[in-house]
């Protein structure tokens, strides 16, 4: 017993002595605020705390307070991981009170403790007097594209607000700075252009007076004149009035734009392949690059139509924008029923319009695209694996389609009809098709071989642009064996000879939601391609009943869905059809909305506004079968359609 009672004496004698000789640290603090701050806002300070030695701190923790009632704080946060502060070292921590409301001053207070013994208390306190002032509070908001073209015009948005709640700023003046190398082409009445600036007279702004984001107050259109290689232009915005404000940290704003190495299309020949071949030996960093159309006086169609003489060369290059916006704003919009640009392959013998051939941030507007033998727009490339050909880092993604007229003249109304509408076969991340009329083709409008996390979003597929039959000759969108994660949401899709969604049963995770899916030949949303199969993959819903009920002026569907308890809970979609599919299954003619539900009450009654009598309701679930941001949304097939009592 003795000897195992003296190494425990020892090691209390032991601990006794590191606590005699533990390095003290002496913190400071000291308060980092505004002399003057706006009495209708929350004052912000910042509590600097350093560690004079010659000890670590231990445990430190920082408090601030005001004799204005606290809100938000920073009672109690801790410096770093563990509240460690090294010698001579400082850390700066914001804290935040209440607005004041009224012209006073107002006493902050900061103080710093630790676990470690301080030899100076004294210095762990500090306190400062800010006057708060009840004032005009202006800001400034500019809003410009990311990337123009030379000699295209565009606007620069200002937008404005006085942010205090009681006071107004009268005689208030916007002025913008222009940079080198731009040229105003149109401005508002109010404002005047003096040599690079631009001044314009707003008058009062009344208190608590917001712009709604985006909607700019104003804008001013400007062009950058042509010039050798790509730069990079920076608008300034300085906003200010009579009275005198005591935050003006938000009275100016910059917007950078990067105006792109641009490539003209200047005649209905081969400009556009020479374009191409330009582009894709220039572009090979991640600078934007730009194919814009120049073609002067448009014909009495309102379009131009391109009839190369030789196939458009595959886009290589990166970061390449091919924009038929840049004719419209050029010399306006002529052609108010689509595009003014139209691609026609009509008299050419080779197989595709636009190829992007492994593209990094590739990207196609405001064109139509018809008579092509195969497809008006490929997007190809990949696998990868872990390699990022971009050389950027993060995998950009494919290329993005959007606003375009694909297989339908630039009427909007009549077939041009290519092999197929889309074509996605590439393994970089992302990439979408948004956006677009693609109707009139002889396959499917959108079909997609290969491809991870794609977007398939806001296209009308299968009709004209007034919601007229011109369908597609296979399905609105086919999704094959090797697609991942793709999302197809807010589309309408309608009168395809085929499926209105087909999807390959090894697909994995085909999300479809809040789409507009009806009238085409076989079943709207087909897995497998070989018609209803309910019981399988992921299972239909059942719809139980459909009632409306006057007294709450409300449709009533009860719906049972058996889901395996997964994950995050699953999503059910209802739909509302004039008339169910012949097959006796739903369509999606009429979106009703979306619900959660918990997978183990094996359904849910849904509620939905008005009388729908006389429709069919149908139904499809979304297993979200998520663990910790990892997973798929997979989405069913439509239920069988169930009439509204």
């Amino acid at each position: 017993m003795i000897r195992r009672l003296v190494p425990l004496v020892l090691v209390f004698i032991a601990s006794a002595a590191l606590a005699q000789t533990e390095t003290p640290a002496d913190l400071s603090v000291a308060i980092v605020a505004d002399a003057t701050v706006d009495a209708n806002q929350r004052i912000t300070f910042q509590v600097d705390v350093t560690n004079n030695g010659p000890g670590v701190a231990q445990g430190v923790q920082v408090y601030g307070t005001s004799d204005v009632t606290q809100s938000g704080g920073c009672n109690g946060t801790f410096l770093t991981l563990g509240g460690t502060m090294e010698p001579g070292s400082h850390a700066l921590v914001p804290c935040t009170t209440s607005a004041p409301r009224t012209d006073r001053d107002v006493v902050l207070t900061a103080r710093a403790v630790s676990g470690t013994s301080d030899p100076n208390p004294a210095n762990n306190v500090a306190t400062r007097t800010v006057h708060a002032v009840a004032a005009p509070d202006l800001s400034i908001a500019l809003y410009a594209p990311s990337v123009v073209a030379p000699a295209v015009g565009f606007a620069v948005g200002v937008s404005y607000a006085n942010n205090s709640l009681t006071v107004g700023e009268t005689g208030v003046t916007v002025t913008l700075g222009l940079p080198s190398g731009v040229q105003v082409v149109s401005m508002p009445q109010n404002c005047t252009q003096s040599a690079g600036v631009v001044t314009c007279q707003i008058g009062t702004v009344p208190a608590n007076t917001l712009t709604v984001f985006p909607e700019p107050d104003f804008e001013i259109t400007v062009v950058a004149v042509k010039a050798s290689g790509a730069r990079l232009l920076q608008f300034t915005g300085d906003i200010k009035g009579n009275e005198p404000e005591p935050v003006i940290s938000n009275n100016h704003a910059v917007a950078t734009v990067a105006v792109s190495r641009t490539f003209y299309v200047t005649d209905t020949a081969d400009s556009l392949a020479d374009a191409i071949d330009e582009a894709n030996l220039a572009c090979t960093d991640n600078f934007p690059c730009t194919i814009a159309f120049q073609l002067g006086t448009p014909p009495a169609s309102g379009y131009f139509t391109l009839k190369p003489h030789r196939a458009l060369p595959k886009i290589t290059g990166k970061n390449i924008l091919i924009d038929g916006s840049t004719q419209t704003r050029l010399t306006g919009d002529t052609n108010p029923d689509g595009p003014e640009i139209f691609i026609d392959g009509s008299e050419n013998p080779w197989e595709d319009a636009i190829v992007f051939d492994e593209p990094c941030g590739g990207e196609l507007a405001f064109v139509a695209i018809g008579n092509f033998r195969n497809a008006a727009v490929s997007m190809l490339g990949g696998p990868y694996g872990v390699t990022d050909p971009c050389g950027a880092g993060n995998f950009p993604g494919g290329a993005y389609v959007h606003d375009n007229y694909l297989g339908v003249d630039p009427t909007g109304t009549h077939a041009a009809p290519n092999g197929r509408g889309v074509v996605i076969s590439e393994r970089l991340i992302g990439g979408g098709v948004v956006n677009n009329l693609i109707s009139g083709n002889h396959r499917s409008g959108v079909w997609i071989g290969l491809a991870f996390q794609p977007l398939v979003y806001s296209n009308t597929i299968g009709i004209d642009i007034h919601h007229q039959p011109l369908p597609n000759g296979a399905s609105g969108v086919f999704a094959g064996p090797l697609v991942t994660d793709l999302g197809i949401q807010n589309n309408y899709i309608a009168f395809n000879h085929d499926f209105g969604i087909a999807i390959d049963r090894r697909a994995v995770g085909v999300n479809m939601i809040a789409n507009s899916i009806f009238a085409n030949l076989q079943p709207g949303i087909d897995i497998g391609l070989d018609g209803p199969t309910p019981d399988r993959d992921i299972p239909a819903p059942v719809i139980v009943s459909a009632q409306y009920d006057p007294a709450q002026n409300k449709t009533i569907v009860v719906v049972s869905a058996h889901e395996p308890v997964v994950g995050d809970p699953p999503d059910l979609a209802l739909y509302a059809n004039d008339a169910p599919h012949p097959s006796g299954y739903g369509d999606g003619q009429y979106y009703l909305g979306r619900q959660q539900f918990d997978a183990k009450s094996g359904g849910l009654t849904m509620s939905v506004d008005g009388d729908w009598r006389g429709k069919w309701v149908a139904a499809t679930v979304t297993r979200n079968d998520f663990n910790f941001g990892a997973g798929h949304a997979t989405t069913s097939e439509f239920s069988l359609a169930v009439k509204v009592e």
